[in-house]
């Protein structure tokens, strides 16, 4: 990360909301002459009064977060099962992860490609596609698994699986862009996020534990099924007037270079989403078998098949935890001291957590660190990005699907780095899952700490004050900045409030 984007992001000014002026993607803050006539009066007095539950705008809110839980759903269960499922069918140890390799490749590009094409079109036709898409993969997975034997039944499971995934992948950049145009506040977007991907992940382990894998497989699809068609509670227009497409505006002027810029700070703010996001799937990858590991049980054995229903089970108490921690989101960001100090935080009990699998650690310490501890940072790292984007001067509505796909591309990319890494690291240490929870907690931790002492060895640089970066020059958090305190010999006073800077034509 460049210090023009370090000094910007951590800077431990509060984050400074964006101009009220900015639309809403989906919704028009004022009604233009193509709109039609104004909204009835009952429509009217329901705003002012309160939205009601029939109205339009709280459907479109229900949809929403009803569409929130569908990729935290499909995530949990794939993790749970499908890497026994692999271990079952016999897969060679360095394929073990080679499922997951399919999404990662294709979202690093589709990500941005399909949130800029929802700004556009928007969101509810790519929520309809992708959710379908998940539904029908998880229903076929215990089915090709159980009607088709040795290579065959592993190419098909792959194949399914792929896809599967990947939809659910595609999924987060919709639904939370649809989020964050349903809810003004983004604190108040995050938050109900982080409650509804809780919501999510408890679905899917009470499928795996209550179930066999068969019928895990086939619940969560149908549970998938059911939040896709709930789409339809999404009204087609917005107070009785036809939706516009979120950069309707944008296409009747061209982009200029300001309004392509992504916010300051986007690259460091990127790569701390990226090493989180690389612990958490090694822990979503490999937890149920590396803790059955540490009890010494073997794949395909009755015993293999308890250890994983109790790091399940464990996982599902940790959901709890996930929950809760995320209602209280926005106290851990602030306790931190800001949205980058919090993702430091997250990535430090992350690393915890991987370390914690070493056998010579005891497994009720293993055990509480999986249910108390993992679950917070994981609520950090998967919510905490996307309000700082929203919350960034510089940040356009009209490009927040665009954006909010580059910020999911960090999650692609770290799965395509585990994906790939996980089984061959594994195999060169005889089998073990252990050795990769290592590795990916030394490589996460040293990202983290690289971006800390660049920060600190920044602000040591320009006097302890923070400063934004613009084109090379350190500018002070002051909207005095050209008065006497600027100079060399005077007192710099810094009040945490970052000015508006407009870059340069």
């Amino acid at each position: 990360p460049s210090a023009r984007g370090l000094a910007q992001v951590f800077s431990p000014s509060p984050l400074v909301p964006r101009e009220s002026g900015d639309r809403m993607a989906g919704e028009a803050s004022t009604p233009s002459s193509s709109e039609g006539p104004a909204a009835p009066a009952q429509q009217v007095s329901t705003e002012v009064a309160g939205v009601t539950w029939c109205s339009a705008e709280s459907r479109r809110k229900t949809a929403a977060q009803v569409a929130v839980v569908m990729p935290e759903l499909g995530w949990s269960i794939c993790e749970a099962l499908l890497l026994p499922l692999l271990l079952k069918l016999n897969v060679p140890t360095t394929l073990l992860t080679v499922g997951w390799l399919v999404s990662p490749l294709l979202c690093i590009v589709l990500h941005p490609l399909l949130g800029g094409l929802s700004d556009k079109h928007g969101r509810r036709p790519f929520v309809f596609l992708l959710g379908f898409i998940a539904s029908v993969g998880l229903c076929v997975l215990p089915l090709a698994e159980s009607m088709l034997h040795g290579w065959q039944g592993i190419l098909v499971v792959v194949i399914a699986f792929g896809f599967t995934d990947t939809s659910h992948d595609l999924l987060l950049t919709p639904t939370r862009a649809a989020m964050n145009d349903a809810f003004l506040d983004p604190e108040v977007s995050g938050l109900r996020c982080a409650v509804a991907g809780g919501a999510g992940k408890l679905v899917a382990l009470l499928c795996v534990v209550a179930f066999d894998t068969d019928k895990a497989f086939f619940a969560s699809g149908v549970v998938m099924f059911l939040a896709t068609v709930m789409q339809f509670l999404a009204p087609s227009s917005v107070n009785g007037n036809t939706e516009v497409a979120p950069a309707a505006a944008a296409e009747e002027q061209p982009l200029t270079a300001a309004v392509a810029r992504f916010p300051l700070g986007f690259v460091t703010m990127w790569a701390l989403s990226f090493c989180g996001w690389l612990s958490i799937c090694t822990i979503s990858f490999g937890a149920t078998s590396a803790w059955a590991e540490r009890q010494g049980a073997q794949p395909g054995t009755p015993e293999f098949n308890v250890a994983v229903k109790v790091a399940s089970s464990l996982l599902m108490g940790s959901t709890v935890v996930f929950i809760v921690a995320g209602s209280a989101l926005p106290f851990l960001v602030s306790m931190f001291g800001g949205p980058e100090r919090a993702l430091l935080a997250a990535q430090a009990a992350l690393s915890l957590s991987l370390m914690s699998f070493i056998s010579a650690i005891p497994s009720a310490l293993t055990g509480a660190v999986l249910v108390l501890l993992y679950p917070v940072a994981y609520q950090v790292v998967a919510n905490v990005p996307f309000t700082w984007l929203e919350n960034q001067p510089d940040f356009l509505a009209e490009q927040r699907g665009r954006m909010t796909g580059w910020l999911n591309s960090s999650l692609a990319a770290a799965t395509a780095v585990t994906a790939i890494s996980m089984g061959p690291v594994a195999a060169m240490f005889g089998g073990k899952l252990l050795a990769a929870f290592v590795g990916t907690a030394v490589l996460g931790g040293g990202i983290a700490a690289s971006i800390a002492v660049q920060f600190w060895l920044l602000r040591r640089r320009v006097g302890g004050c923070a400063r934004a970066v613009l084109n090379g020059s350190l500018l002070p958090l002051d909207g005095a900045a050209s008065g006497a305190g600027s100079g060399s010999g005077g007192s710099r006073r810094c009040t945490g409030v970052a000015p508006r800077i407009e870059p340069a034509s």
